[in-house]
C-alpha cells in the first residue's frame, strides 16, 4: 500500500496484508499474500498464493511462471506456467500451460475465459442465466497466442513483399525502355535489398510455423470436466474442435476423440 510503495524484489515476497489498488509486486521467486489483492500488478518467477483472492476491477493481474493459487479470481487476467487452483472465477480470464482446477468452495466459473494445455475442471460452468462462458484445452496457450503472432506477421510481410514486386517492376519496366535516373536506380537498388531480406524472414518464420504447428499436434489427451453442472451458453473448444452447450448437462466430461467432441459423465 502507501506505506511500502511497490516492491521489486530478488527472491520471495511474503505480504501478510492485502494488496490494493494500484500498486505492484514483483519477485523472482515466489509471492504469498495473506489477505486480498485489488486491482493490482503481481509477477513472480516461481509460484504465487493469494489466500484472500483477487477482485481486479477489470485491471488486476497476475503472471506466474510456476503455479497459482488463489480463493477466488473476479475480473481480472491470470497466467501461469504450469497450474492454477481457485474457487469461484467470475469475469476474467485465466490461461495456464498445465491444467486449472477451479473445485474448492462453490467452484464456479461464470462470463469467463479459461484455457489450458491438458485439463480444466471445475464445479460448475456458466450460469442459471446462460452467460457466455468460454473453456479451451489441447494447446499450450503462449504457443497459441505466439502461432497466432507470427501467422499475422508472415501475412503482413507477404502483403509488403507484394507491394515491393509490384514498384520493382514498374522501375525494371522503365529501366528496359528509358533506363532509370540516379535516383530511381538508388531506389531499384533498396527495393531488391529489401526483396532479399523479407524472403529471408518471411522463409525464416515458416520454418517457425511449422515447427509450432508440429509440436502443438503432439499434445496429450485433453479434457474439460463439470463435477457438478454445465449451463447453456458455455462455450468448449479442445484442439480445433468446438461445442457449445445448448442445454443443461449434468457432471459433463468433454474430450475429443477421433475429430469430434464426446461426451462422458464425472463419477
Amino acid at each position: 500500500d502507501y506505506s511500502t510503495g511497490n516492491v521489486d524484489f530478488k527472491g520471495s515476497v511474503h505480504v501478510l496484508g492485502n494488496v490494493i489498488s494500484g500498486f505492484s509486486v514483483k519477485a523472482t521467486q515466489n509471492i504469498e499474500i495473506e489477505g486480498l489483492a485489488e486491482n493490482c500488478y503481481l509477477e513472480a518467477g516461481g509460484s504465487i498464493n493469494i489466500k484472500g483472492g483477487i477482485v481486479g476491477g477489470k485491471k488486476g493481474v497476475v503472471k506466474s511462471g510456476k503455479d497459482i493459487t488463489l480463493l477466488f479470481a473476479e475480473n481480472c487476467y491470470i497466467e501461469a506456467g504450469s497450474k492454477v487452483i481457485v474457487g469461484d472465477v467470475l469475469n476474467s480470464e485465466i490461461f495456464a500451460g498445465d491444467r486449472i482446477l477451479a473445485v474448492s468452495g462453490n467452484g464456479r466459473v461464470v462470463g469467463s475465459k479459461l484455457c489450458a494445455k491438458n485439463i480444466i475442471e471445475a464445479n460448475i460452468f456458466g450460469s442459471p442465466t446462460d452467460t457466455k462462458t468460454y473453456l479451451e484445452v489441447g494447446h499450450e496457450p503462449k504457443s497459441m497466442l505466439k502461432l497466432k503472432n507470427l501467422q499475422l506477421e508472415q501475412a503482413k510481410n507477404k502483403n509488403i513483399l507484394q507491394e515491393i514486386n509490384q514498384k520493382l517492376a514498374v522501375l525494371e519496366e522503365q529501366k528496359q525502355t528509358n533506363g532509370l535516373s540516379q535516383e530511381k536506380k538508388a531506389l531499384y537498388d533498396r527495393l531488391n535489398f529489401a526483396i532479399t531480406e523479407l524472403r529471408k524472414r518471411i522463409e525464416f518464420m515458416s520454418a517457425e510455423i511449422e515447427e509450432l504447428e508440429a509440436a502443438m499436434s503432439f499434445g496429450a489427451s485433453a479434457s474439460i470436466t463439470a463435477r457438478k453442472k454445465a449451463y447453456p451458453n458455455v462455450h468448449i473448444k479442445i484442439n480445433n474442435n468446438v461445442y457449445v452447450c445448448t442445454d443443461e448437462l449434468i457432471c459433463p466430461i468433454f474430450y475429443e476423440n477421433e475429430g469430434e467432441i464426446k461426451l462422458g459423465i464425472y463419477r
